[in-house]
């Protein structure tokens, strides 16, 4: 078996029925490992279209770098990929980016892919879903700040673990629904932990989303929560404001969340019209690449620690609660 990562996009058409034929026909040429979150990303190249939305996955196969690259090309058909403008719009478009440690340089294939480290549209969810993946030159991750740069949201959250879909995006999986005194919602699966129970990310986002729908032209300042019982997957919430204090500049709630009678936890919401603009502040943090981190070994001997079954497993994970 070879671990192979696979590039996707679509601009033409329905993008998200294109990406999930596309993924579907990634599953039946090996075992879909993992996937990026999608992407709308403003397209390159200079040809007037409209947005794509780009994926990477990753895939374990049986089938050697050209037979896959021509499967791709078969899947690509059932969509009507065509390729009249170089660069030009397109309902699917699947590139083989790696193919194990292979290099390959023949007529019809190039792998690794020798565009990867000029587009952030592809190093973006390469980079997400390995982190520390890596050709002659280094980790791609390190590459991306030396890019242009280019528009690029995330759109949803990243392939299910069970790799036949992508899990929803936050704006998807909360949908408040008005009620006398509030908004009813349903914790969605795609927002639960190991344990089956909803993260707290998920219940703060629904008060968030609540203050918006009295405050929608603010945007919030600061927050403090507290949530005291686990609330299951598929649960039926409520969430009830009460405003403190509310101006043409400001506004301050807390939003009450609760299951079937039963509070669940709070919020203290505060937000403003408009955040004072900064004339100077402080430089961008200097962003190390991993291969240049220290490892977590050595950090711990240099302060006398030793470093046991806990934190030998820390590792690289997907932060919701951090924006792009």
């Amino acid at each position: 078996m070879t671990r192979a990562h696979i590039g996707m996009g679509s601009n033409l058409g329905d993008r998200d029925a294109n990406l999930k034929a596309g993924l579907d026909g990634i599953a039946a040429l090996g075992q879909v490992i993992g996937g990026s979150s999608i992407y709308e990303t403003a397209p390159v190249g200079g040809v007037e279209q409209g947005a794509f939305l780009n994926a990477v996955v990753a895939i374990d196969t049986q089938l050697g770098a050209r037979e896959l690259l021509d499967a791709l090309l078969a899947v690509e058909a059932t969509r009507r990929r065509t390729r009249d403008v170089r660069w030009g719009p397109r309902t699917l478009d699947l590139d083989l980016l790696t193919f194990g440690d292979a290099v390959i340089d023949e007529p019809g294939i190039t792998v690794p892919h020798p565009e990867i480290r000029n587009r952030r549209f592809v190093l973006v969810p390469l980079s997400q879903v390995d982190p520390g993946l890596r050709d002659g030159v280094g980790v791609y991750a390190d590459a991306i700040d030396g890019l242009p740069d280019q528009d690029i949201k995330r759109m949803s959250g990243p392939l299910h673990p069970n790799g036949t879909r992508w899990l929803k995006a936050l704006d998807d999986a909360i949908d408040l629904r008005p009620e006398a005194d509030g908004w009813a919602f349903t914790c969605h699966p795609d927002w639960a932990n190991s344990s089956g129970d909803m993260f707290g990310a998920y219940l703060s986002a629904v008060s968030l989303f609540a203050t918006s729908r009295v405050a929608p032209a603010m945007a919030p300042a600061s927050f403090m929560h507290r949530f005291v019982h686990p609330v299951p997957v598929g649960s039926s919430g409520h969430v009830v404001l009460a405003i403190d204090r509310h101006n043409e500049r400001s506004i301050d709630v807390v939003a009450t969340l609760t299951v079937e009678g039963e509070i669940v936890g709070r919020a203290v919401v505060s937000a403003v019209a408009q955040a004072k603009d900064l004339e100077a502040g402080p430089r961008a943090p200097v962003i190390s690449g991993i291969e240049a981190t220290m490892s977590r070994t050595e950090l711990a001997s240099r302060i006398g620690w030793d470093v046991g079954l806990s934190a030998a497993s820390w590792g690289p994970r997907e932060n919701w609660e951090v924006p792009d």
